[in-house]
């Protein structure tokens, strides 16, 4: 009973560590840069940076200007795909950012383009992000 009870601290102390290191706060220098950075956001190499610099920014204004650019990139340059796919292929990471700003809050024909650029024109290889491209898309 006593090692469970430890077990179950350590575990418990363990896992609100690990929470706290991707709680890292925005300060307001960063708020700053990363506001202007979201704003000039034409592909995916600069959208990754700007993920990898400024992630634990990603609220209100900052969030939908990610929004904005992620939106823009799937539904005007579907052309740059591969290099989307590329990069999420080794950063789940960076997908998972991607998925969360395809969001509900873009206008009704980005979402529709996205979601047709992903269901008619996905790369072979591809079918899975294109999928979950396609679900995040989705209206329900």
């Amino acid at each position: 009973m006593l090692v469970a009870t430890v077990m179950m601290i350590l575990s418990f102390a363990t896992s609100a560590l690990a929470s706290d290191s991707h709680t890292k706060p925005c300060s307001q220098q960063e708020t700053r840069q990363a506001e202007d950075d979201v704003n000039h956001l034409q592909n995916w190499d600069q959208v990754y940076r700007s993920y990898r610099r400024f992630s634990h920014c990603d609220h209100g204004a900052i969030g939908e200007s990610y929004s904005t650019a992620i939106g823009k990139l799937l539904a005007d340059k579907w052309i740059r795909f591969a290099r989307l796919a590329t990069l999420v292929k080794t950063d789940k990471g960076f997908e998972q950012f991607v998925l969360r700003h395809i969001a509900k809050t873009l206008p009704s024909d980005t979402l529709d383009k996205i979601k047709e650029n992903s269901q008619l024109h996905c790369p072979g290889r591809q079918t899975r992000l294109c999928r979950l491209i396609t679900k995040a898309a989705s209206i329900e």
